[in-house]
């Protein structure tokens, strides 16, 4: 029977069966395990990120605080600033009020001083009443004292001319004297041309008196008083026109001052609000950063996860000879570590998700083809076992793809490839290539029995010790058999 193929299919025992059952939960449950250990170290990343989001919130709440702090104290620190410019201006101002309100008291005293004698009684009380405006004149609100110097202005003026026209009646040399004390220095800066027309006036009323003309000198004298009060008139006007000048400098400085403060405030709340703005659109950015950072980390940290059982599979799958499934394994793994490189994240999360889909499926595949290697070296061993009992020696065996191929030799040279593989129903097949053993007819319609299947058959019953049980044993051309061991559905083919 040179190079004749038999073929039979080989079921378990309810024994086997049930232990099958009980390792097919075993690696349910060691899956599950697995999956439990991925969630709860997914669990435990995600509580490190919650843990740190947490942290990175409390410490921008800290900055945003601090910001906030110190924009506070800014505003403090600018309404400070504002109130002491402010009360600088209204002291400045207050301080130039006074110093013309003094200007004009002076000019008061002045004229005071240059009374006649006959005016001496109400010049001892003007000066008093100067004296007591000069007292008060510090603690007075701005311009608070100028109608009352200007009363008094007014009241010497009064006192100066009823002394001058007494001192007229009495003693025109004292009178001409009286009227010459009126032209001073100040008068001829401030009125040069009343100053010097008085002065002439003057010069003319001396000259008749020296020359005794008593008419042309009451004349005369008349004119120079009306010079000298126009001169006076004009010296106070010159007076009043400074201290306008002066008082509007001052405020046209004072509104300067304002404006240019004003301004300034401005441009500082312009540019706090441009720094705040700036500050927000940055804690937005950073926070949007952080939030991408925080969705990368998490799909790094689930890749993390898997990325160790993705590689034990391909392994493993490589082992099985699955490689379509070690390929998808590794595009996988690829697709999610070249996503998690590139700027997007959505992509690198979805992909991270592809892989811990295909994991869970691939151990489920892996743990399948797993019990079918199992069951095929069980069912090695047994066949062994039995082989060795019938006279056959292994001479040789190994793992081809998805089946295990065995050699025997007999002491009459024969030569059994006994192959066993798995369908993908769960069903074992066994699978004998004999060389060089006689003993089954040949021709087309062959009818007697044949010694080497009662041989395997004997074989195949050895199996049942082991919990394995063979179906009949098949070959192309096989006659109708009577009784013996009995197989449904086998296929035989005989190859010469």
């Amino acid at each position: 029977m040179s190079g004749s193929v038999m073929y039979t299919s080989v079921d378990v025992s309810a024994a086997r069966a049930a232990r099958q059952r009980a390792r097919r939960a075993e690696q349910a449950a060691e899956r599950r395990r697995r999956e439990a250990a991925r969630a709860a170290e997914r669990q435990r990343h995600a509580e490190a990120r919650a843990a740190a989001r947490a942290r990175a919130a409390a410490e921008r709440r800290r900055h945003a605080e601090g910001r906030a702090a110190a924009r506070a104290g800014a505003d403090a620190e600018r309404a400070r600033r504002r109130a002491a410019d402010e009360s600088r201006r209204a002291t400045a101002e207050r301080a130039a009020r006074q110093r013309a309100a003094g200007e004009r008291l002076a000019e008061v005293n002045a004229l005071i001083e240059r009374l006649p004698q006959r005016a001496t009684p109400g010049r001892a009380a003007a000066a008093r009443t100067a004296a007591e405006l000069a007292d008060r004149l510090p603690a007075a609100p701005a311009g608070g004292l100028d109608a009352e110097i200007e009363a008094l202005r007014q009241r010497v003026a009064r006192l100066g001319e009823a002394a001058r026209q007494g001192e007229r009646a009495d003693d025109r040399r004292r009178e001409l004297a009286a009227l010459w004390a009126r032209l001073t220095p100040a008068g001829e800066r401030a009125d040069p041309a009343g100053h010097r027309a008085a002065g002439e006036a003057l010069e003319r009323l001396r000259a008749a008196l020296d020359a005794g003309e008593t008419v042309r000198f009451e004349a005369l004298a008349g004119t120079a008083a009306h010079l000298l009060d126009r001169h006076d008139l004009a010296i106070a006007d010159a007076a009043e026109a400074r201290a306008a000048r002066e008082r509007a400098a001052a405020e046209a400085r004072a509104a300067a001052d304002r404006e240019a403060a004003a301004e300034a405030r401005a441009a500082e709340e312009r540019a706090r609000l441009a720094a705040e703005r700036a500050a927000e659109l940055a804690e937005r950015e950073a926070e949007r950063l952080a939030e991408l950072a925080e969705r990368r980390q998490e799909a790094a940290d689930r890749l993390a996860v898997v990325r160790d059982g993705v590689l034990e599979a391909v392994r493993d799958a490589t082992d099985f000879a699955d490689e379509a499934l070690a390929d998808e394994l590794r595009a996988a793994l690829g697709r999610a570590e070249g996503a998690l490189a590139g700027a997007a994240v959505e992509p690198a999360l979805a992909a991270v998700a592809a892989v811990e889909e295909l994991l869970p499926r691939a151990e489920a595949r892996l743990d399948e083809l797993l019990l079918a290697l199992e069951r095929r070296a069980q069912l090695a061993r047994a066949l062994q076992d039995a082989m060795s009992g019938h006279g056959f020696t292994l001479t040789e065996g190994n793992e081809a793809s998805d089946r295990l191929v065995m050699r025997f030799e007999r002491l009459n040279g024969a030569v059994y490839d006994a192959a066993i593989r798995t369908d993908g129903d769960g069903q074992a097949r066994l699978t004998y290539e004999i060389d060089g053993e006689p003993g089954i007819p040949e021709g087309p319609n062959p009818v007697a029995g044949c010694a080497t299947e009662d041989l395997l058959d004997d074989v195949h019953a050895a199996l049942a010790a082991a919990d394995f049980v063979a179906g009949e044993l098949d070959w192309d051309g096989k006659p109708p058999r009577r009784g013996g061991p009995g197989g449904a559905g086998a296929e035989a083919r005989r190859r010469r």
